[in-house]
């Protein structure tokens, strides 16, 4: 519990939405991290609840990313076309390029 209410505490916390947009960004930058930033828009879903709002509402973060088909082989072609419709939904609009 105590280590629960010190996380609450932390100053990346107390950033502004617009400084957390501009830090994930940065993050995203396939310049720098080539292959490993088409995760980073999920990976930062992951954290927290603000956090996860954050990247939503950033379309930057959604309108690239690389597809590995291979992840989807075993699976429908409905969680493929699922993760397909939730890529453009956070786009808004922006253009879409994908690496398949």
């Amino acid at each position: 519990m105590v280590k629960t209410a010190k996380s609450f505490r932390s100053p990346i916390r107390r950033l502004p939405p617009e400084i957390l947009n501009s830090i994930f960004q940065w993050c995203y930058d396939p310049d720098i991290w080539e292959k490993q930033a088409a995760s980073a828009p999920l990976l930062l879903c992951c954290v927290c609840k603000t956090w996860r709002e954050v990247a939503i509402s950033n379309p930057l973060l959604w309108n690239s990313h690389s597809i590995d088909l291979g992840r989807f082989h075993d699976r429908s072609n409905s969680n493929s076309s699922n993760f397909l419709d939730v890529i453009q939904a956070r786009s808004r609009g922006k253009p879409l390029a994908l690496e398949i």
